[in-house]
């Protein structure tokens, strides 16, 4: 589940696609209507982005193998939120993103 509280989002760690042994490169998974990005680099360690293409504001919400997707005017991002292509004028915006240790939920500062 999402939740919102105030200018901070929390998403349960289990919403975000399980690590495994096998797995040599980052997942991500697009939470659309809260307009973040988050990509699971190993076990315990996040990324969180912006999924608001500054180009035109549409929603970044398409994950292509290692690469994030604007539908509208098909802009590319690397999992770092870094521009690869397309017309807008520089990448994704990074969000402040921490576990919890007490309740084991991905806690993402959106100001």
């Amino acid at each position: 589940a999402v939740r919102r509280t105030g200018g901070r989002l929390e998403i349960d760690i289990a919403r975000v696609p399980a690590w495994s042994a096998a797995m040599t490169e980052p997942t991500a998974v697009v939470f659309l209507q809260a307009r973040v990005i988050v990509v699971r680099r190993d076990t315990m360690t996040f990324t969180a982005l912006s999924a608001e293409c500054p180009h035109a504001g549409c929603g970044v919400s398409i994950v292509d193998r290692q690469r994030l997707l604007c539908p509208c005017h098909g802009s590319a991002f690397d999992f770092g939120g870094a521009r690869l292509e397309g017309p807008a004028p520089s990448g994704l915006r990074q969000l402040a993103a921490t576990v919890s240790p007490t309740s084991g939920r991905l806690l993402i500062q959106l100001d």
